[in-house]
């Protein structure tokens, strides 16, 4: 029995002594430089034109203005989806005075959303712009949206689960 007990606790120490492989931290998500949303339950992405495009206006994708003054501030984002023969547009503007992150009204004057040739104004007392995050270091403004339209010739719309993540 004790040369049983003399191999035995020796194996003991060497099975203690056993790790597991601890698996890595995941790898956070990169920036996207992304603007999409649902309108009318349809989903709509802002894209770059194809190759072999005629361009009549800067062929980006998404179009950023912030200026992050805590008493003038405002943004104003615009995001493009140019495929042949049709061109469409988001644009999204707010004043936001006191803060930078936060939930706002979008403006009448500054908000607008063109698709398949119907022109659409938004609904300020329905439509919002929540900002939920700036880095300064990088220059990246994150968020969300939603918009109802008021007046067009096409019928009314609505804007759901609206995101953003580009760069300013």
């Amino acid at each position: 029995m004790k040369k049983y007990l003399i191999l035995v606790i020796p194996l003991l120490f060497l099975m203690a002594q056993c790790t597991k492989e601890v698996p890595p931290e995941p790898i956070p998500p990169t920036f996207q430089n992304t603007f999409s949303c649902y309108i009318d339950g349809k989903f709509w992405q802002a894209i770059k034109p194809p190759s072999g495009a005629i361009f009549t206006s800067d062929p980006g994708r998404v179009w950023v203005i912030y200026d992050p003054d805590p008493k003038t501030g405002y943004i104003f984002l615009q995001g493009r989806r140019d495929t042949l023969g049709t061109k469409e547009s988001i644009t999204l503007g707010t004043k936001f005075g006191e803060t930078g992150t936060g939930r706002f009204k979008l403006r009448d004057e500054n908000s607008g959303l063109l698709v398949s040739n119907c022109l659409w104004d938004m609904d300020s007392t329905k439509s919002w712009i929540q900002i939920e995050g700036i880095d300064t270091s990088k220059r990246i403004l994150k968020g969300t949206f939603e918009c109802k339209s008021a007046t067009n010739f096409c019928g009314n719309g609505t804007i759901t689960n609206g995101f953003f993540e580009v760069k300013y």
